[in-house]
């Protein structure tokens, strides 16, 4: 057995390290004293540097997913729950360092997720939304303000808002990035990722929380949603001001969509699938970073897709079609992809033999070919793409029972 890094977490969100086997020949201290734990590092020359104390009780509050990534194709991923129980996780491995970082042998990736196990309500209701520009569109009201519209979207982590729907008494708690390191301590401001990159230095202003918002009828209490200054034209010009994000939307059991192909649809958040009366295809599907991931097949070749319905199009990495020998037809030379961060990329538009998803096959499906930022941030442009609303329109209901780990599509 080797002992590579204690595993604890500075807090929610994600952590990462680089654990390199000349490091290992220093020495970790690990203490529990005045109830709080203590770990310091002491390298081979007698340099110490302490990490940030860490309260047991506050770890008990967390689910962890550590990631671990090494040499000679060595993947895996393990769930702590509360700081009590562990087990193998399935879903990709994710590097918080996007794969930049060059590993030598016996050298690790060690990114952890650690994520709040809040006690909330389950959801339970029905919401009208609307389609624009392949989005699904929901109306929500934050406290006295009038309703707005957001894009319901799986694969934001958190809820977002933009700064002009806030009330000037609300209170935006800043957020950072703080590198440990033997030479000290650096904190960096903090950006948010989206399909085509990050967004700039100002535009994250920070987290708010929201006592309550509506999201037509159904009421949902304690959110933390991020705050952006001003969210990018091309939305701003279509009136959406929010993005509902998984953080809200996991809350339900169950969540169904119907009438997905028509320019209005309810969303219903509710305890069991709506489906189970109906022949439908049902594909499992994992967790990993907050994010929804099936495996799958682009013609031969194994991948993980990425369930987005905040993106208009599926969309795959330039480097996995290279790498995978992917065969394709180009559809159009002049398509452009953007993201939250409100810069476009050229990209291709082009039809492949097939998509698989589980033991099904969907023939000659268009896709976008071009370069996935949010894949990249998360070293996964090598092995997932991003399965957006022009596949899911093609059905008429689309539900995911987050329950037991499954959708389902009805054409």
């Amino acid at each position: 057995t080797t002992i590579i890094t204690p595993v604890f977490s500075l807090g929610e969100g994600l952590n990462g390290d680089m654990i390199q086997k000349e490091r290992r020949k220093g020495i970790l201290i690990a203490q529990c004293k005045n109830n709080m734990l203590k770990y310091r590092f002491r390298d081979a020359a007698g340099n110490e540097k302490p990490l940030p104390d860490m309260n047991p009780k506050e770890l008990e509050k967390l689910n962890i997913r550590v990631n671990v990534k090494g040499t000679n194709g060595i993947q895996k991923a393990f769930l702590i729950e509360n700081y009590n129980t562990i087990n193998e996780d399935n879903g990709p491995v994710i590097d918080m360092f996007g794969g930049k970082i060059p590993l030598q042998d016996e050298d690790f990736i060690i990114t952890t997720e650690s994520k709040k196990n809040l006690k909330t309500s389950v959801l339970s209701g029905t919401v009208i939304f609307k389609t624009i520009d392949n989005w699904m569109v929901v109306p929500v009201k934050i406290g006295s303000v009038e309703t707005v519209d957001f894009i319901v979207d799986l694969a934001a982590t958190s809820t977002v808002i933009s700064k002009t729907i806030l009330p000037e008494s609300a209170v935006i708690r800043k957020m950072e990035m703080v590198e440990y390191s033997a030479k000290g301590n650096n904190t960096k401001e903090a950006t948010m990722q989206g399909a085509t990159g990050s967004t700039q230095t100002g535009t994250l202003l920070g987290k708010t929380k929201l006592e309550q918002l509506e999201i037509g009828e159904v009421k949902v209490a304690d959110v933390d949603a991020s705050v952006l200054i001003n969210f990018p034209e091309k939305l701003q010009k279509a009136g959406i001001v929010g993005i509902l994000g998984s953080d809200v939307l996991l809350r339900a059991n169950v969540l169904t969509f119907h009438e997905v192909t028509s320019q209005n649809g309810t969303m219903v958040f509710g305890d069991e699938t709506e489906v189970k009366i109906n022949p439908s295809i049902q594909i499992p599907f994992s967790i990993a970073g907050g994010l929804l991931f099936a495996d799958g097949t682009i013609g031969e070749a194994l991948i993980k897709f990425l369930l987005d319905t905040g993106a208009r199009e599926t969309i795959l990495s330039n480097e996995f079609a290279k790498e995978n020998h992917i065969t394709y037809s180009i559809v159009d030379h002049n398509k452009t992809i953007t993201g939250i961060d409100g810069k476009s990329k050229n990209a291709l538009l082009v039809e492949v033999p097939s998509i698989g998803l589980d033991r099904f096959k969907f023939h000659n499906e268009r896709i976008v070919l071009g370069d996935v930022a949010a894949l990249q941030s998360f070293g996964l442009s090598k092995d997932a793409a991003i399965l957006g609303m022009t596949f899911f329109r093609k059905f008429s209901t689309v539900s995911f029972d987050f329950k037991n780990g499954k959708f389902s599509l009805v054409k």
